[in-house]
């Protein structure tokens, strides 16, 4: 999912592997487990790309709390996401 992401970014590559991300988030969540480090800044990054910053920043807060180690990170990564462009249909970069 996130080499398809990677290699072939699109609003549906972007969104298949969000929905990807959230199902893992909700199934630690179900087992009452502390998702994997990572995975609700990444899930936050990607709501961001699909055009959804205000449903990133809970899960950002999230990340903070099961890993409170990461609040310097996350507090720069909060200040990234403010300027992270949605992806859009034309994503493919021409070489200048």
């Amino acid at each position: 999912s996130l080499y398809t992401v990677m290699k072939e970014p699109s609003p549906e590559t972007t969104l298949a592997h969000a929905i990807l991300l959230k199902q893992i988030l909700d199934a630690a969540e179900a087992a009452h487990r502390r998702p994997p480090a990572g995975m609700c800044a990444e899930y936050a990054y990607y709501q961001a790309k699909l055009g959804r910053l205000a449903e990133a920043r809970p899960y950002l807060k999230r990340e903070a709390e099961h890993y409170p180690e990461a609040k310097k990170f996350l507090e720069a990564f909060s200040r990234f996401l403010e300027g992270v462009r949605p992806t859009t249909g034309n994503s493919k970069r021409t070489a200048k």
